[in-house]
């Protein structure tokens, strides 16, 4: 990218002068050379540069050995940027009188250079310009970075660099350009880069980085370009952007996650000549007003950024302008005339907004390119110049066949929004596209040709009208606009190959249509593949491209974010994604959209955003369209005919699905969550809720083991005599439907004797069930802590911590997939019965990629055993769960739990206790007391394994295998240990252990931490106590209190206070607050301190704080024990219960603040006794009764906060005392009777006062009057009494004045526009009368005016200011003509008044003649029976219905009449307390309680009054239904502050008298009154619908949702309040007589319809039948025995994917049968044996292979995916491994070359592998065939041990197994081969057979070498004994390290000694490989090593039995084992 901008071009002339540089610098060199020579130390230090990055110094300086010669003493850029001259440095020879050169410039670009940042470079210290862009380096920004100060230019752009960014690169005051773009960081942006402030050039985009910019980088003055596209930057865009960054050039925020608006600063940033912004998603829209005076743009992109309103005139200004795109926004009106004119624009994108009226003109000569129109409102006929202009878009209009001009856009007409081409007369039912290429014939299906020309704004529809494409786009910084990409490369993970030779390509919005479809569900297949980026394994900076983008089908997101690489598992590999559509007017759309997320420029500029290669939509149904014409007279026959059909074979058909399902889940029933684990390979059994009902005796509480937070667990007992356990998740429960399929999933993929056995799961309904082994010892925190019978010894304890390590090592380095299981304690080890350790409960669990450094994650798991840099960042690896381990080992060791508040101070928390002793040499004071013996030995090794593990870097503790090495005595603890810095040494008890939130899973165990970001617990305020804390203490009861009321909160403390053990230290916090304006801004816990007592020798805690934690509980008893608290402030959690009485003890509190909670009950009186305060709020809780007179005391009080708190009543009279009240909120309550006087006699400091939402009567006091220092008055829906206007004539502070439905009568005077600061005036919805004053309009600050719903007469005045933005005379009898002026107001509304169609200017506002008080558009000339609205949306089909789009952006006060005028829309209201006002919401989320949630993904809100009208509809009744659900806030059962919100209004239909112009307030019958969504449909995000019935009597229908001041309205979002609509579907309870057909055929109807039931009735009856009868075979019955048993396929399934078993696919052929390569439909790649009747591998060995690879999972195991049993044919199907098996690599029948690395690799994880078999897989196992054939490779070379048909179980209590032989000669063991011995030690010999043929890379027999070398092993003794181990060592390796190679080559001796006990266990060879531990020297050459001098027949087959010592042997060819894995 910087490169880009930077590199020069390279052409004959560059090149001719690069050599005469070159020649000129050789030639003058010399004389500086004998002057000048390069420092030695930076010599040495760019030498080990260099060869660290194995790259090498160009020949064109470097002369003679020195660096500073040659070009790099040219000061030249030209000659510095240079390709050829490259890598390159610069020196600078001026320094020590020009004797000595420093090199300042270094520059490695573009050579895929690898490695990590040297230390070497800080000897570099005179660099000023630094640039390794475009490599492959990795690893973490090394802090030291910040030390290059001289650093002027610093570019890491285009690397793999992972981790934070180091802060430390703020030091780097001097630099210009920093570049870090397209990178792998994590974390935010370090706000020390704000101390950049030389900084001209920042590139960040594609680098990883999220959260908010800081707000120091407004320090960034000098920027001048600013890149930070494709992040996940949140927040809003920063205002300092426009106010401080004023020189900025280029800005690009593309691909984020910022919030809108754009800034209006932005209008400050004049110099910008390119500016693009895209895909803002809050719905907060922006105005595009502040782009008029960037007058030097020439680029301009604001796209997807929800712009609003209409084009600016201004727009057509910027002269210079050449690419604008506002494409995808909400804009409206006409395009400027003016737009098509200006002079230097290139590329115009208007498309997917809702512009509407004619095109404008193009002149002649325009430069214009490029005009996207499409999707927006156009209609009428298309301008003459549309021809002349080389790329237009019009697709998604309005146009119409007789449109002019639109014969010139061959097929247009079909592609407008109605898609009227063959609508309603289908022709297809199918259609298949080879996207950018030529037509492709592929598995029967013929593949259309896609292969025209697309560019910028085009579309192409096939000439049978059946497909047509659009694009739209330009891609940006690519000369060469290519939207097509041609590989020849062969694309992988498909046998369809030509399908992805092509594809095409879009850089913006790519839609594809299918035309004239017969409605019905269809399947849509889309083909992908990448083949414009490399593959990752290539290593090259060009393959850290992501290509992102979202694919949409029917409107309906289906993929977000799809990256076809990393979906497909790289590069050149194909994937196939199939989705459900349903077509219900003829057309399907598949639309990919790029949001601007991805790279962009690499490889090249311009590689970004879509790509799709082919597209097959095939119908789910029986298609009826037929190609034969019929003759005219029989149509009408023959179409009631196929309608009779149609509709029988639909029903028939869903009658004959559910019988099926119902039989074949007669045993039980899935909910939608089993649905999801129906994916899981090995899956565990699925348990029937009757059958665990009846195990558990219908969960009898004799039966339960344990209670926890997930609920109980009960032991059950089967019919059959199992035992299990059967955990029985709550419905409430924490464990949610995530964490239930996260535990199913996890547990299902992993096998392990040290880790729970899942049985199986249970669904039914809301309840979720698993089904465990039962371990009767429970446990293990049961065991250790005395709340068992259990006695644990030492040799017991030691063994369940070195098992627990085992387990863990599995889950860590060789399952498949590698697991964190992130919640490891004590409670969550249970025991055996043999007091074996299994780790349980992987609700937690997380997966994880070992080459990511770590996981981004939220925290879960349980306080005291979460590693800090897990709980404090959430940065999360498998060594979170070492840290885990490292407390339960001490907890096993000291027989403790890791906190206990019960002891002595120093051990109240173990680990802090434990490094006391370790610093002490007092190890072995930690163990137990009750243990009578131990082994000292073991003991200290355990205690200084647990402080290794708990080390505060996750770098510093070991791997789980090397703990399990350390434990077991195989190497050495390492003694580099150091104190954690995160251990304070606190002097009071600290509340480790606890729970933050959730609950416990049992006695003893420490509690979960549920998804809690600790970083919100830090200390939120500011201030320092330093001074005092060095001389003051706080008083020891304070802080037991504190403690003891953080530890009943459950929340975490930060560290910036209660230094060395002192609460009153570090911080404090700032007392500058005086109310709630804090609220929305602060997060956390804190409390502040006075040391001044005591003459400042005693502090006391005065402040305590805990905001919007949403924490739980009640009001600890503990606060009356902070005598001397002055604040206490707990809003933004979920305390329930009472306020305690004795709250008013606390006679200091000067604030108490516990509003927005879940409090209950009346308020305490005693609360009047705080005399002090000056603050109190309870609003926004629970509380019942009446407000207490006492509360009357507090004479102090300046502001009262009780709104929506659930107080009623009056007013108390003892309220008058509150004379020094300034701010009093009581809205949403229910009090009543009259306002009091003394509001205005008493309280006259009242600035702010609100009372809405109540019940009181009117009037209101004359009294108010005397309110003179009132800015903000709102009082709203009074419902007896009517009030006067007079007494606001004095309040001439008003601002705001919200006088809204009150009675409100009489006319409106002229005092009211003498309130010269009024911004805001609302008296709707009253009983005003008499005519508007002319003054009224002319006031100087008022912006917004409502007096809509009155009785105001005449006409609108003439005059009217500018600074008026809202005026609402909406429903009054307003009448005459409209003034000149209503067209410049923003938003006006004039609906509901007496104007015509003949008043003047009426037609500037379009269909408002419609929504006058007559309705006179097609009044009794009615048009239509129904309308259906998609409120808030765009249009969607849902269930068959049109819900049509109304998607506007609605402002303050607008309406919106549709073309057709079928139905309307008109909003009023403002929403308060926030700035930007937006009447759209939408949701990501799942709502629940429909099967139609895409109807609930959006709504359309008001603050006030919501009206839709149905317009020219027939008269009759009519079934009314209106779509409610809440996606504004979470529901109740999140226990968020947030769920507290309620939305409240009501909702009116049709007006009960008409028309009458008398009436006054037009609400028409209400039908709801005080409706609350979310209360109503049972939670938020739930659906619900409400049904009227209402009679049209005049032609139209009007739906008022009207918000009477009711619910919250400031808790969430500060406008999330008033009505909220999904959808609204109005239905006719007649038959219409307006637009249906009279003419029917009954008798071709009955015909249809009783053919169709004779038929599928038979068809069901054959086919219940059918299914009933189907039965398994005996074999299959076998194998269902089997748990966690693998799929099962049918033979026609793996026919079609071997293409019936084609030679081919043929991989290999064995002696149990051929192996063939498979490829199912959706593109996986699988290899299927196919096992001969004739086969040896009969029936046991079958069922034996089944059965042993199920009940195991290793990654270095093959995966059986499952099997197929048909008739006598037996077939596994099994993972493809294309690199086949290590013996065609080794023995040189593979094209593969296997390095050094490669091969010890492969030995190291065999050796893992069946470490795993041997001794942790559950039931152990012995292989018995181990051999190079029977290890296979993946695509990455990792080994996988593979054929299991002759597996044995064994018991490791027992000596050996007595057994027939059966394996491969040469890999025999002799104990095995002689006497039919079987240890796991035979295993260990084929494995050191192996192992010599990996290091010699030889067969262990080859007849055709000399006789000393045809035994391999024969040969190896022979060098060993010779000490020449290394001429083993295969001669084609050219590398390889030595001590690895002496090593395998003892390891492998050792593992063939002739005795099964001199041979190690696999567990000690994996350590002796690794070089954990020495390979032992006691080895001997074996006795069975004869010196035969004739030719041995190794490698033959051994079967047959023996019975001791010369027994026959039946030999079998070896060809039959060995070559029959070839492609597994």
């Amino acid at each position: 990218m910087i490169l880009r901008l930077m590199k020069p071009l390279m052409s004959r002339w560059r090149c001719l002068l690069y050599f005469f540089l070159v020649v000129f610098f050789l030639c003058n060199q010399s004389i500086n050379a004998q002057n000048a020579t390069t420092d030695p130390s930076e010599v040495r230090a760019l030498s080990s540069i260099f060869q660290q990055w194995q790259i090498q110094a160009g020949d064109a300086w470097n002369i003679s050995g020195e660096p500073c010669s040659g070009v790099a003493l040219s000061q030249s850029d030209s000659v510095f940027e240079d390709p050829a001259n490259n890598p390159a440095i610069r020196c600078d020879c001026s320094f020590n009188d020009t004797t000595v050169c420093h090199i300042t410039r270094l520059r490695v670009v573009g050579l895929d250079t690898r490695g990590e940042m040297p230390k070497e470079l800080l000897d570099l210290p005179f660099l000023t310009f630094l640039n390794i862009g475009r490599n492959f380096f990795s690893g973490h920004l090394p802090a030291f970075i910040g030390n290059m100060s001289r650093l002027e230019f610093l570019s890491f752009g285009h690397n793999d660099f992972s981790g934070p960014i180091p802060k430390e690169l703020g030091n780097l005051k001097k630099l210009r350009t920093l570049s870090i773009s397209v990178n792998n960081f994590s974390g935010t942006l370090p706000p020390q880069l704000g101390n950049l402030v030389n900084l001209e050039q920042l590139y960040i985009n594609s680098c990883g980085l999220g959260g908010e910019i800081p707000s120091t980088f407004a320090n960034l003055e000098n920027l001048q370009v600013v890149w930070a596209s494709d992040n996940a930057f949140t927040g809003k865009v920063p205002e300092f952007v426009g106010n401080n960054w004023t020189k900025l050039i280029q800005l690009r925020f593309e691909g984020n996650s910022f919030e809108g608006p754009i800034p209006s600063s932005f209008e400050n940033l004049i110099s910008l000549t390119s500016l693009r912004v895209a895909d803002i998603y809050t719905e907060s829209y922006s105005p595009l007003d502040f782009v008029r005076s960037l007058k030097n743009l020439t680029d301009l992109v604001l796209r997807n950024v929800l712009l609003a309103g209409f084009l600016p005139p201004q727009l057509t200004e910027l002269q210079s302008l050449q690419n604008l795109d506002l494409s995808f926004n909400n804009l409206i009106g006409s395009i400027p005339s003016n737009m098509f004119r200006m002079a230097a624009l290139r590329h115009l994108f208007l498309g997917n907004n809702s512009l509407t009226d004619d095109i404008p003109d193009i002149p002649n000569g325009t430069l214009l390119q490029t005009i996207d129109l499409s999707y927006n409102l156009f209609s009428g006929d298309l301008p003459s110049w549309v021809d002349t202009i080389p790329q237009v878009n019009l697709v998604g209009n309005n146009f119409t066949r007789n449109s002019a001009n639109i014969g010139l856009f061959p097929g247009l007409e079909c592609l407008q929004r109605s898609f009227p081409c063959n609508r309603d007369a289908p022709r297809y039912a199918s259609f298949s596209i080879k996207c950018g290429g030529p037509p492709v014939t592929s598995s029967g299906i013929v593949f259309e040709a896609d292969n025209r020309t697309l560019g910028a704004a085009t579309y192409d529809l096939t000439s049978s009208q059946k497909w047509a494409v659009s694009n739209i786009g330009l891609f940006s910084d690519r000369q060469n606009q290519e939207y097509v990409q041609k590989t020849s490369a062969q694309v992988r993970s498909t046998n369809a190959q030509e399908l992805y030779q092509t594809s095409r390509l879009s850089p913006g919005s790519l839609r594809y249509y299918g035309l004239g479809l017969e409605n019905g569900a269809y399947t849509v297949n889309l083909f992908f593949a990448e083949i414009g980026i490399p593959d990752r394994t290539s290593k090259s900076w060009r393959s850290l491209a992501r290509r992102v983008f979202d694919v949409y089908i029917q409107g309906t997101r289906k993929l977000r974010d799809f990256d076809i690489s990393k979906e497909a598992g790289g590069a050149e590999r194909a994937i196939i994604r199939n989705f459900t559509a349903s077509v219900t007017a003829n057309h399907l759309e598949i639309h990919l959209f790029w949001a601007g997320k991805g790279t962009s420029d690499t490889p090249e500029d311009g590689t970004y955003a879509p790509s799709i290669s082919a597209i097959s939509v095939v119908p789910n149904f029986i298609p009826t369209v037929s190609v034969i014409p019929l003759p005219p007279k029989e149509k009408k026959y023959w179409t009631a005919l196929i309608v009779g059909i149609t509709v029988s074979v639909v029903v028939l058909s869903l009658t004959l699905i559910f019988s099926i399902i119902y039989i074949k889940r007669i045993k039980g029933e899935d909910d939608d969550d089993e649905e999801v684990l129906v994916g899981i390979s090995n899956r565990p059994n699925t348990f029937i809720y009757s059958e665990l009902k009846a195990a558990t005796e219908d969960f009898s509480p004799l039966n339960k083991l344990g209670e926890g937070g997930f609920g109980a667990v009960y032991k059950g007992t089967f019919s059959d005599g199992r035992v299990a356990a059967v955990k029985q998740l709550t419905i409430a429960s924490h464990h949610g439907k995530s964490q239930f399929i996260a535990e199913v999933t996890t547990i299902s993929a992993v096998q392990h004797r040290n880790l729970v056995k899942l049985h199986g799961y249970c669904i039914k309904g809301k309840s979720h069930l698993l089904v465990y082994e039962y371990l009767e010892n429970k446990s293990l925190d049961k065991a250790l802590f005395g709340h068992g019978d259990l006695h644990l010894d030492w040799p017991t304890r030691f063994n369940i911590c070195l098992e627990t390590a085992r387990g863990l090592a599995y889950l860590h380095e060789e399952s498949r997939p590698r697991i964190v299981h992130r919640d490891i304690k004590a409670s969550n080890i249970l025991l055996d019965e043999e007091l074996c350790p299994k780790i349980s409960d992987f609700g937690l669990a997380k997966l994880y990629d070992d080459k990511k450094t770590h996981i981004s994650t939220k925290v879960a798991g349980t306080m005291g055993y979460l590693a800090p840099e897990y709980a404090m960042y959430g940065h999360l690896t498998e060594k979170a769960d070492v840290f885990g381990f490292g407390i339960v080992a001490l907890e096993i060791l000291s027989g403790r739990p890791n906190f206990d508040n019960n002891l002595e101070d120093d051990k109240i928390y173990l680990l802090a206790w434990a490094w006391a002793l370790h610093e002490n040499n007092q190890y072995l004071d930690l163990v137990d007391p009750n243990l009578v013996e131990f082994d000292e030995n073991e003991a200290l090794r355990m205690a200084r394994v647990a402080l290794l593990c708990t080390q505060g870097s996750p770098s510093m503790r070991p791997s789980m295998p090397r703990v399990v090495a350390m434990l077991a005595g195989d190497i050495e603890v390492s003694t580099a240990i150091t104190r954690p810095s995160y251990l304070t040494d606190w002097n009071f008890r600290d509340s480790a252990g606890r729970v933050v939130t959730g609950d416990t899973h049992g006695s003893g165990a420490a509690p979960i931490l549920s998804l809690v970001n600790v970083s919100e617990f830090s200390v939120i305020t500011e201030g320092s106590q330093s001074i005092n804390a060095q001389n003051a203490t706080t008083v020891p009861s304070e802080v037991r209190a504190l403690n003891s009321i953080i530890q009943r909160w459950q929340i975490q403390v930060g560290d910036s206070w209660n230094s060395s053990g002192e609460p009153c230290s570090g911080v404090g916090f700032s007392q500058n607050y005086t109310g709630l304006e804090y609220f929305s801004n602060i997060t956390g816990f804190g409390f502040g301190c006075d040391c001044s007592f005591n003459h400042g020798t005693v502090c006391h805690i005065t402040h305590l704080m805990a905001i919007n934690l949403d924490l739980q509980g009640t009001i600890p008893e503990e606060l009356l024990d902070l005598p001397f608290l002055t604040t206490l402030s707990i809003p933004g959690n979920n305390f329930s219960g009472p306020l305690p009485k004795e709250l008013g003890n606390l006679k200091e509190l000067h604030t108490l603040l516990i509003d927005y909670n879940d409090f209950s009950g009346s308020i305490p009186k005693e609360i009047g006794n705080l005399k002090k305060l000056r603050t109190l709020s309870f609003a926004v809780n629970n509380f019942s009764g009446t407000l207490p007179p006492q509360l009357g005391n507090l004479v102090n009080l300046e502001r009262l906060y009780v709104d929506g708190c659930g107080l009623g009543g009056e007013i108390p009279s003892t309220f008058a005392n509150l004379e020094n009240l300034q701010v009093v909120w009581a809205s949403d309550n229910a009090f009543t009777g009259k306002i009091p006087d003394f509001i205005g006699n008493n309280w006259t400091k009242l600035t702010s006062l609100r009372f809405q939402g109540n019940s009181f009567e009117g009037p209101i006091p004359s009294s108010f009057a005397k309110l003179t220092s009132l800015i903000y008055l709102q009082i709203g829906d009074i419902y007896n009494g009517s009030s006067s206007l007079d007494f606001v004539g004095n309040l001439t502070n008003l601002t705001d004045l919200f006088l809204r439905n009150v009675l409100l009568t009489g006319s409106l005077q002229s005092y009211i526009t003498g309130l010269y600061n009024l911004e805001k005036l609302d008296l709707s919805f009253n009983n005003l009368t008499g005519t508007i004053p002319s003054d009224m309009f002319t006031m100087t600050s008022l912006k917004h005016l409502f007096l809509g719903n009155n009785s105001l007469t005449g006409a609108i005045p003439n005059i009217q200011t500018t600074i008026l933005q809202t005026i609402d005379l909406s429903y009054n009898l307003l009448s005459g003509d409209l003034p000149s002026w209503v067209d410049t107001i923003r938003q006006l509304n004039l609906v509901g008044n007496n104007f015509t169609p003949n008043s003047s200017n009426i037609g500037i506002l379009p269909g408002l003649e419609c929504l006058q008080r007559s309705f006179p558009c097609n009044r009794d000339a009615p048009l239509y029976a129904k309308f259906s609205i998609k409120c808030g949306g765009q249009q969607i089909i849902s269930n068959g219905t049109v819900f049509e789009g109304d998607y506007r952006p609605l402002g303050t006060a607008t309406y919106v009449v549709t073309n057709a005028k079928n139905w309307a829309v008109s909003n009023v209201g403002l929403f308060e307390y926030t700035e930007n006002q937006h009447y759209l919401q939408n949701t990501s989320a799942q709502v629940g309680g429909t099967d139609t949630p895409e109807l609930y993904k959006s709504s359309r809100i008001s603050p006030g009054s919501l009206r839709y009208y149905g317009l020219g509809l027939e008269n009759g009744p009519y079934t009314v239904n209106l779509f409610f659900a809440e996606i504004g806030f979470p529901g109740r059962t999140s226990k968020s502050w947030r769920s507290l919100t309620r939305r409240v209004f009501d909702v009116y239909i049709q007006e009960s008298y008409c028309h009458s112009i008398s009436s006054t307030l037009h609400q028409g019958t209400r039908e709801l009154r005080d409706f609350d969504i979310s209360k109503e449909a049972g939670d938020a995000e739930t659906a619900i619908i409400k049904n009227f019935t209402a009679n049209v009597t005049a032609n139209h229908l009007e739906i008022h949702l009207f918000w009477a001041g009711k619910g919250t309205s400031w808790t969430q979002d500060q406008s999330y309040y008033g009505p909220s609509i999904s959808a609204i579907s109005v239905t006719p309870n007649f038959i219409p007589t307006v637009g249906i057909p009279k003419e029917k055929n009954q008798t071709a109807l009955t015909v249809g319809i009783t053919v169709s039931v004779v038929v599928l009735s038979l068809i069901l009856i054959f086919a219940i039948i059918y299914v009933k009868r189907n039965r398994d075979d005996e074999e299959e019955e076998v194998l269902l025995g089997i748990s966690n048993r693998p799929n099962t396929f049918s033979y026609s399934e793996l026919k079609d994917a071997t293409e019936d078993f084609s030679p081919s696919n043929k991989l290999g052929e064995g002696g149990f049968g051929a192996v063939y390569k498979g490829t199912f439909s959706d593109g996986r790649v699988v290899a299927v044996k196919q096992l001969t009747i004739a086969s040896h591998h009969g029936k046991s060995q079958f069922i034996a292979e089944v059965a042993t690879i199920s009940a195991v999972q290793h990654r270095n195991l093959v995966k059986l995916h499952g099997y197929c049993i048909k008739g006598k044919s037996h077939l596994l199907v099994y993972e493809y491994l294309e690199n086949k098996s290590l013996d065609k690599a080794l023995f040189g029948r593979s094209g593969l070359h296997l390095d050094w690395p490669t091969r010890f690799n492969i030995c190291l994880e065999t050796a893992r592998g069946l470490a795993y078999l041997h001794e942790e897989s559950r039931p152990r196992i012995v292989h018995r065939d181990i051999k190079a054939s029977n290890i296979l490779l993946d695509a990455e070379l990792c080994p996988k041990i593979s054929d299991f048909g002759l597996a044995k179980l064994y018991d490791d209590k027992k000596t050996h197994i007595s057994t027939k032989v059966a394996g491969t000669m040469g890999y025999l063991a002799p104990e095995y081969a002689m006497y039919g011995h079987l240890t796991e030690k035979a295993d260990v010999f084929g494995f050191g057979i192996v192992a010599l043929e990996i290091l010699s890379g030889r067969p262990n027999f080859d007849n055709s070498l000399e006789d000393d070398k045809i035994y391999l092993l024969a040969w190896a003794w022979g060098l060993h004994e010779n000490s020449q181990n290394l001429d083993l060592v295969d001669p084609n390796l050219v590398e390889f390290d030595e001590n690895e190679a002496i090593r395998v080559a003892r390891v492998a001796l050792l593992c063939t000694q002739g005795s099964p006990t001199m041979r190690p266990p696999m567990s000690r060879v994996v350590a002796m490989v690794a070089g954990d531990i020495e390979v032992s020297s006691a080895i001997t050459r074996p006795s069975y090593l004869t010196d035969w001098n004739f030719r041995d027949s190794a490698g033959r087959v051994v079967t047959g039995d023996t019975h001791g010592p010369g027994a026959v042997f039946s030999s079998v060819n070896v060809s039959e084992f060995s070559d029959i894995t070839e492609g597994r």
